[in-house]
């Protein structure tokens, strides 16, 4: 029996083969080699308070022992948001040379095709990673995502939210007391280091941690201009980190270490862009991932991600049900001498325990 290259099990393998590109928030703190696939449209978050802070008691000698209470988790129901895109094929697409061939190539349409395939397949695979970094950097941001579905001529639109805290008030979000700055001098500290302090022991406090300082551009120029940071360093009695900012990948700058009353930090600054096209004009701008003004106190692999299943007809004019972080899917018709490569995913981020972030997305506009 031929094989059908144009089979959704074909073209997944495709997509497994080729090198998936690197998002600092999705990598870093979602696990992404641990994703929960559903086979459902739905899926089940489930968190709890974290390991507990129980001081053991104790006990009068033949008494038996004292029972602890066990903590319980939360579970919620939900249904992850409809992320889908293609690529159209067309005649004219086939019997033209394709960007960077031999302008003497004797390339067949037919071989031209299944280059087309592909690429396009990565191309697909690269737009709905962006789209799942925006989800984590956005889920981390405000302990909750609110994501805009859009239709097709972007004439409707409607709104996902997941939201991981109680009532009115977001433990994970923080509103600095004044707004970060440098210090006087070169012997006091600036608002911005009391600031991070502050939410440190309050994270300690409710038994979280963080190793990771995640930082927009304009905060990490206050925390590298800051006359007292340098001065902090100067001294050879006392290692209380480094400043070393080192360019790494994808819009990742790694500030360095500094100490915070105690506490060892990772400081990064996030200068990752995307492309966001009008669904109704098709202009693209460009939008960065993380806010300028913003700052984000994180410890790697807090978060994970969910994947419901998708729904879909496919050639054989049945209908299936797919589970997986990506569903190809290949269409032609006939009628208008046109195919079209499709992906499909129903991805959701999520975090592990209740509020294990705390962020601000202006802290000096305060």
């Amino acid at each position: 029996m031929a094989l059908d290259i144009y089979s959704p099990a074909f073209l997944l393998g495709v997509i497994r083969e080729k090198k998936p590109i690197y998002t600092f928030f999705k990598d870093r703190y979602f696990q992404p080699d641990a994703a929960s696939v559903f086979k459902t449209e739905k899926v089940l978050v489930d968190y709890d308070d974290g390991a507990g802070n129980v001081l053991a008691p104790f006990v009068i000698p033949r008494t038996g022992p004292v029972p602890l209470t066990r903590d319980g988790y939360e579970t919620r129901e939900l249904v992850p948001p409809y992320i889908a895109v293609s690529l159209p094929l067309t005649i004219d697409d086939l019997v033209h040379r394709m960007a960077g061939e031999s302008l003497v190539s004797t390339m067949t349409p037919e071989q031209r095709e299944r280059v087309y395939l592909v690429n396009d397949l990565d191309t697909l695979d690269k737009a709905i990673t962006r789209r799942e970094e925006w989800m984590c950097v956005n889920t981390m941001l405000d302990n909750a995502c609110t994501m805009k579905h859009v239709g097709n001529n972007g004439d409707k639109t409607k709104d996902l939210t997941a939201q991981y805290y109680d009532g009115s008030t977001n433990p994970g979000v923080f509103t600095p007391s004044e707004a970060w700055a440098i210090g006087e001098d070169a012997y006091t500290p600036g608002t911005w280091y009391k600031a991070v302090c502050a939410q440190l022991s309050d994270m300690r406090a409710a038994g979280r941690d963080a190793t990771d300082l995640i930082v927009g551009p304009n905060v990490a120029d206050i925390i590298l201009t800051d006359k007292w940071a340098w001065k902090m360093l100067d001294n050879r009695r006392a290692e209380l980190g480094e400043l070393d900012p080192r360019w790494q990948q994808a819009g990742i700058t790694r500030i360095g270490k500094l100490n915070f009353g105690g506490h060892d930090l990772e400081i990064f600054t996030y200068e990752g862009t995307y492309e966001q096209v009008d669904p109704k004009t098709r202009k693209k701008t460009t939008v960065a991932y993380f806010p300028t003004n913003g700052a984000l106190l994180a410890a790697p692999k807090t978060g994970k991600l969910a994947y419901g299943a998708v729904n879909q007809m496919e050639r054989d004019e049945q209908f299936h049900t797919r589970t997986g972080t990506r569903v190809p899917k290949y269409n032609a018709d006939v009628k208008h001498n046109e195919k079209e490569t499709m992906l499909t995913a129903r991805p959701i981020a999520m975090p592990t325990i209740k509020s294990p972030w705390r962020a601000c997305r202006d802290v000096i506009n305060v």
